[in-house]
């Protein structure tokens, strides 16, 4: 059963647009230790995240950061005509039966809104998309992060700022290193 299929019923929709980014993601994330996304959206990748731990058996909590103001949170997501809540998201965490895993955190990403006793083993990087605040999530993921930062619309021509970052900054830090790219989530490793 593939990701779409297994959350259909989520109010909204996966921010990872193609079956292959969500299999990469649970790929790096199925591990012990904490996740962190910045960026919530409707929840469905905390909710992949927090499963894929379920399945693999192993430890770790999933917190999903976004300040729930702006953008879609302040219109309507066009894919699916519908305006995302904070309502809604917890609703979709507890229909998977994830809530508790799941630490949702309504905040803005800088400063860093996650004690520094959470020392995550992964992060995903799909907040907001201008060069300036990808580049602050970045410096501030690979800091932060033990194994693992997963970036979210790489190579999209929709999102020259995450480009950007890739290119200018994260590609030129000897101590992480891209280890796949799938259509356009890229996941670097620490070296």
């Amino acid at each position: 059963m593939t990701w779409f299929e297994r959350l259909n019923k989520m109010t909204g929709r996966i921010a990872l647009t193609r079956e292959s980014e969500n299999e990469c993601l649970v790929k790096y994330t199925a591990i012990p230790g904490d996740h962190v996304e910045i960026g919530c959206l409707w929840g469905g990748t905390a909710i992949i995240t927090a499963l894929a731990k379920q399945d693999a058996g192993v430890t770790g909590y999933v917190y999903t950061i976004d300040p729930m103001t702006g953008g879609w949170w302040d219109t309507e997501d066009p894919a699916v005509h519908l305006r995302p809540t904070p309502k809604i998201v917890k609703a979709n965490l507890r229909a998977f039966g994830v809530n508790k895993r799941v630490r949702v955190v309504q905040s803005v990403s800088n400063p860093w809104p996650i004690s520094k006793d959470v020392k995550p083993t992964s992060i995903l990087i799909d907040g907001d998309h201008r060069f300036e605040n990808v580049f602050v999530d970045w410096r501030n993921a690979s800091s932060i992060s033990t194994r693992y930062i997963l970036m979210h619309d790489y190579n999209s021509k929709d999102h020259p700022g995450v480009q950007r970052v890739v290119d200018e900054v994260a590609r030129k830090n000897k101590q992480w290193k891209i280890v796949e790219l799938v259509n356009s989530l890229l996941v670097f490793e620490r070296a």
